[in-house]
């Protein structure tokens, strides 16, 4: 009932938050706040499908407001309203690239599809789940990518390794490596990301 009345940007997408100067926004990691919760609801109350289709369109929104369409994962934020000192003054974006934020969201990804019918019924389930799918091997793409190869760990800011004063970082790391196995155990990755899980493990452990 919270959810069929909270805020939402103009396309639908909930807001981050209702007060404290951040309404209009979306943040990547407020989608693991809401969704896994939201499609496990559905299911103890008996309406799965209603869940996961709003969890599937909220996914799919907060994607397509914070992926970098010109590069590659995910930015922590979003502002729709611009007022943001944060935002870009074009995209309405932030800047970086978090770790625990994208972290989230991988999370969120293989918990909601994790969720749905393996066989969907309908052609709109399909084509969700596809779509979903879709996003999950990118993001193992581009994760992979970042992976330092010293130490099987991922940066606080994933895509600048370099960057003065960033450091690897374990919780990021292990939620990347939780959702590369958990993406390759039902066979929406290849199974060649084992590799990429076994070291982001060992290096969480080390």
């Amino acid at each position: 009932d919270t959810f069929a009345g909270y805020p939402r940007t103009s396309d639908g997408a909930f807001w981050h938050a209702i007060d404290s100067g951040r309404e209009h926004q979306l943040w990547l990691d407020g989608t693991y706040m809401a969704l896994p919760f939201l499609v496990r609801q559905g299911e103890l109350s008996g309406h799965p499908e209603k869940a996961e289709a709003e969890a599937v369109r909220q996914l799919l929104l907060y994607g397509k407001h914070l992926r970098d369409a010109h590069g590659p994962l995910y930015f922590h934020a979003y502002d729709e309203s611009g007022k943001s000192e944060w935002a870009d003054p074009v995209t309405h974006q932030s800047s970086v690239k978090w770790g625990r934020a994208i972290g989230w969201y991988c999370m969120a990804l293989v918990n909601v599809l994790n969720a749905m019918p393996s066989e969907p019924v309908t052609a709109e389930q399909r084509e969700q789940r596809h779509e979903l799918i879709a996003i999950v091997q990118d993001m193992a793409r581009d994760l992979v990518r970042f992976q330092d190869p010293a130490t099987g760990l991922w940066f606080q800011i994933v895509d600048q390794p370099k960057l003065a004063g960033n450091f690897v970082e374990t919780s990021c790391s292990s939620m990347f490596t939780y959702f590369l196995d958990d993406a390759v155990k039902h066979g929406y990755i290849a199974s060649s990301y084992r590799d990429a899980a076994d070291r982001g493990y060992n290096g969480v452990l080390s």
